[in-house]
């Protein structure tokens, strides 16, 4: 009897020991986040790559899609720069489809041709430009930011000289809110803003 009073004792005091770092934590956590809405409020440039840092950060891609940036931003221009590494060419699958062989019970692949890959691949590339930046927009409700300029490493391959191509666009805030992007094709749309993909 004695050694569980002591054991319910001792698990009490773990608990409570657990909840009071939990609360120390999420305390700290609050006024974190206070103070960087506060210096976000004021114009602070580090505040606010850091917070658009975390907004493209809770962007829900696939796991096959790391997102991987640095975002600056430079209050005399009030523009934001997102340097982002693209995903690899692997997300776009290689296989076109399956086909069932009735006769031989056989499951028969279909590739993908290298262009189709690569138009794929692009239009994902394009894709996840147009959206990062829209997303910097709509969580930007104090309008410091009025210009964002995306720049994306990616494995594109230009034929002409062998050099990695790098994904450019950038887009103002009035031109690119008056886009509705359920409506635009992501590659006309890219190329409007005057996105380019170029040699790294």
């Amino acid at each position: 009897m004695a050694e569980r009073a002591v054991e319910t004792g001792r698990l009490n005091e773990e608990y409570e020991e657990a909840r009071a770092a939990f609360a120390a934590e999420a305390d700290a956590h609050n006024k974190n986040v206070d103070a960087m809405r506060e210096q976000y409020a004021a114009g602070n440039a580090e505040a606010i790559a850091e917070y658009n840092g975390l907004v493209l950060e809770r962007s829900d891609y696939p796991e096959e899609c790391p997102q991987e940036f640095d975002t600056t931003y430079d209050p005399k221009k009030k523009s934001l720069h997102i340097d982002y590494c693209l995903p690899p060419v692997s997300i776009v699958p290689s296989v076109r489809k399956y086909k069932y062989l009735k006769t031989s019970g056989e499951i028969r692949e279909e590739p993908r041709r290298e262009t189709e890959v690569e138009r794929l691949y692009r239009n994902v590339l394009v894709s996840i430009a147009l959206r990062s930046i829209h997303e910097v927009f709509e969580a930007d409700q104090a309008a410091h930011i009025q210009l964002v300029e995306f720049h994306g490493d990616s494995e594109l391959v230009d034929k002409a000289t062998g050099r990695r191509m790098k994904v450019s666009v950038s887009a103002r805030r009035e031109t690119f809110l008056e886009l509705d992007l359920r409506e635009v094709e992501e590659m006309t749309c890219f190329k409007k803003l005057g996105g380019r993909f170029i040699p790294s």
